[in-house]
């Protein structure tokens, strides 16, 4: 801003056209940086096992898938369909409600992890997973299914 003095008194004079193309342009500049970082960011990229930060809750094979509309459904996964008591060893089961919400990845042979839909879940796939929130304390236990790793292609 321009100010100049006259008389005591401090009067704005208007910018010239040009420092408004200036400002103009270099606003519009930072708008387009800000969005180019944003919009690259947002892009999925694969997921090596290191970014699983925190062992899975169990690691088993999916023996019953249940739809609950579109965008949801239910699976369980046994760590071994022949033990039937929760205080055996491998004894462990759980009910995974799979929502829009949920990560669900298949482990490549190159040891990356690809995103996938809900409905590429089949039964006995071998997979790894993951909880959000409260396990209700039943046998199998049940619980929301943060993130869903299949192993390999079974």
């Amino acid at each position: 801003m321009i100010f100049c003095r006259l008389k005591e008194r401090v009067w704005w004079t208007p910018p010239k056209r040009w420092q408004v193309r200036r400002r103009v342009a270099s606003t519009l500049g930072a708008i387009f940086f800000v969005f180019t970082v944003m919009i690259a960011g947002s892009c999925s990229m694969p997921f090596t096992s290191n970014d699983l930060e925190e062992d899975p809750y169990i690691i088993g094979i999916i023996t019953r898938i249940d739809t609950v509309g579109e965008k949801a459904m239910r699976i369980l996964v046994e760590e071994n369909q022949e033990v039937n008591d929760p205080l055996k060893p491998d004894g462990e089961k759980i009910w995974f409600d799979v929502t829009n919400r949920s990560e669900i990845f298949v482990r490549g042979n190159d040891g990356l992890l690809l995103k996938i839909s809900m409905q590429t879940l089949e039964i006995g796939q071998k997979v790894m997973g993951w909880t959000d929130g409260p396990i209700r304390l039943s046998y199998p236990a049940q619980g929301g299914a943060k993130r869903i790793v299949v192993k390999g292609n079974s």
